[in-house]
């Protein structure tokens, strides 16, 4: 009852009043990486030398996750680089998991590129990458990653595990065969679907706008015929031509440089009008009250 009272005042504030108060906080709480993935604008800029390989310390993250907090965020998800590999001294990926419910949030989450172990957790969803079937997934990741990747989810003891797929210019055909496997893997409770987004470094495997719009055919078809797909119908139908209303400030950022982001920091590097991340179609209809949005979001991070 309190989440869903917290969640119809959050509404009432920012659509009535006129106030932007995130609901969620993405936090990127490492720039490491094991893997140089082709898509990934942190491995590129970690390579060029413009962003420095390294973790947030233990303190450093309980003052950003406060700030989140206190801007009005209830939700989060750890990022990185890779966040199995955070730590400071004894302290890991866990202690942060258990630190942001000491401070209040209602629902925690990470995405992992799965090629470590995934340990069981009290986080409330873990997100592993997968981009595509075998032979697409090495083909961005590096070869053998899909087969350990598939090994560690069919191996960890933790029950609620997600993947997360991006589509670009490499692996945009195999979407439908992707989630078939994830579909046929008892494992994995859904995919989500996002579209690769032309940051600064990476512009080059940005997805035309009529092969977007064939692959969204697709989902959309077996996402009406049941498939485990995670995103919404609404917002799938938004993503084909890009034109909803971007309302990105309900999710902040935590980047690598270690600054609270109001919004999106897509919209500082000019990339919205070729935006793919599904989330942000999934926020524009949230705050139009799309039901298929309210029900798959309740779905994914809630406990009611």
């Amino acid at each position: 009852m309190f989440e869903l009272l917290h969640y119809a005042g959050w509404y009432a504030k920012c659509r009535l009043l006129g106030k932007k108060i995130p609901i969620q906080s993405v936090v990127f709480i490492t720039s490491r990486c094991n893997l140089n993935c082709k898509h990934c604008a942190i491995a590129k800029g970690v390579a060029e030398g413009t962003i420095k390989a390294e973790d947030f310390t233990f303190l450093h993250a309980m003052d950003l996750l406060k700030q989140c907090y206190d801007a009005g965020s209830r939700m989060v998800t750890f990022e990185g680089g890779e966040p199995l590999l955070w730590q400071d001294g004894s302290r890991n990926l866990e202690d942060l998991v258990m630190e942001a419910k000491r401070i209040g949030f209602i629902s925690t989450s990470y995405s992992t590129n799965g090629t470590l172990p995934i340990p069981n957790s009290s986080t409330d969803r873990i997100f592993v990458s997968l981009d595509g079937t075998k032979e697409f997934h090495d083909e961005i990741r590096g070869s053998g990653n899909f087969d350990l990747v598939m090994h560690n989810i069919e191996k960890s003891s933790y029950s609620h595990i997600s993947v997360n797929t991006v589509a670009n210019n490499i692996n945009w055909e195999c979407i439908p065969d992707l989630i078939n496997l994830v579909a046929e893997t008892r494992y994995i409770k859904s995919i989500s679907i996002n579209f690769h987004t032309p940051h600064r470094g990476v512009e080059n495997l940005f997805l035309h706008w009529d092969k977007r719009r064939q692959v969204l055919d697709q989902v959309i078809k077996l996402k009406k015929d049941g498939y485990p797909i995670a995103n919404s119908l609404a917002a799938l139908k938004r993503m084909c031509d890009n034109t909803f209303t971007k309302r990105c400030w309900i999710t902040n950022f935590v980047l690598p440089d270690g600054r609270l982001h109001p919004q999106c920091p897509g919209a500082e590097e000019g990339v919205c009008d070729r935006c793919g991340y599904g989330m942000g179609a999934e926020m524009s209809a949230l705050f139009d009250l799309a039901p298929s949005t309210i029900r798959e979001g309740l779905k994914l991070f809630s406990k009611v």
